[in-house]
Formats: structure tokens, C-alpha cells, sequence
């Protein structure tokens, strides 16, 4: 498998989207509900910056020829680590997912050229570590809507639909009516 480079773009442009909305985001902002049920803002950018970890994690271990695990701690401790992480304040939370973003963009500038076919442990199962490039921009994107900070269905870009246009029929069948 060749370096996934349109969805490693996608999730670059994606990201500058998602960040300039962090900046705007207040604390009491951050408290409000999402559009997840059950959790706040905070949750939710909680869980972007523990899956970016996970994803260093993965890409990580794959350049060094090893099986990279997303979630050591299983869903209970993802859970756990989103729970813990959404309590702090809102400048440590950013903070924190700024800072995964910019080791996962490094780790997958420094991946070898044959490694990208590694096998990694995802939640579904066993996928080569190219899948993460394509799995963070729709932690990014899908994550944008669920906060609830000015990114609707019908914004998120074409070439991301196009990308995961799978993905998105089976689990947001509702987005790709709003962007058409």
C-alpha cells in the first residue's frame, strides 16, 4: 500500500478548519452539550486529541515493523482517558489536541515508504496503518459537526464525501442528502 496522500491533504485542510474553530470556542462554550449525546464540546474535543494519540501510537509501531494498538485500554479505557480529559480546562484540552496533531503529522512524515501495509489494531480489527489517514480526517470531520461550533452536514467538503462515501452511508446516511 502506497502513503495515503489525498487523505493525508484531507485531513490537513480539515484540521486547519477544525482548529480555527477551537480558537473561537469559550470554556462555558466548551460545557455545553455537543451534538453527541451525553457529552459536552469538551468531550468531544477530548476524544479528538486521545485519537490522534492512538493513531501516533499505531503509526508509530508500524514504522518500526511492529502491530500498533489504537486504545490499549480497550473501550473502557478510551472512556475513561474522554471522561478524565474533558474536566480540564478548555486551553489544556486544546492544547493537548494541538499538540497530538502536530506527532501525528510527524509520525506520518517520518513513515517508511514500504510501511504503510504494516498491520495495525483498530477497534474494527486488524487494518493496515494506511487506513489511519483516512480514519483521522473522519475523526476530524464527523467530530466538527458534533461539536456544534458552525460546521453543518452540508458543509463538510465533497472530496471528503467522496473518500468515504462508504463510511458515511452506512453510519451518517442523512450527510450525503444535506451536501448534494
Amino acid at each position: 500500500m502506497s502513503r495515503p496522500d489525498a487523505a493525508l491533504v484531507g485531513v490537513a485542510t480539515a484540521w486547519s478548519r477544525l482548529d480555527r474553530a477551537l480558537g473561537r470556542l469559550t470554556d462555558d462554550a466548551a460545557r455545553a452539550p455537543s451534538q453527541l449525546p451525553g457529552w459536552t464540546r469538551a468531550h468531544v474535543v477530548a476524544h479528538v486529541w486521545g485519537n490522534a494519540e492512538g493513531f501516533v501510537a499505531m503509526v508509530t509501531a508500524a514504522a518500526d515493523g511492529r502491530v500498533g494498538v489504537q486504545y490499549p485500554g480497550g473501550v473502557e479505557g478510551r472512556g475513561r482517558d474522554i471522561a478524565g480529559r474533558a474536566a480540564l480546562p478548555l486551553d489544556v484540552i486544546v492544547d493537548g489536541a494541538r499538540a497530538s496533531e502536530a506527532a501525528l503529522t510527524d509520525a506520518w512524515d517520518l513513515m517508511p515508504a514500504d510501511a504503510w501495509d504494516q498491520p495495525s489494531a483498530f477497534f474494527g480489527g486488524t487494518q493496515p496503518v494506511a487506513v489511519t489517514a483516512l480514519a483521522r480526517w473522519r475523526e476530524i470531520v464527523v467530530h466538527h459537526v458534533d461539536l456544534d461550533a458552525g460546521l453543518e452536514p452540508e458543509d463538510v467538503p465533497a472530496d471528503y464525501h467522496d473518500a468515504d462515501a462508504d463510511w458515511l452511508a452506512e453510519y451518517r446516511p442523512d450527510w450525503t442528502a444535506a451536501s448534494r
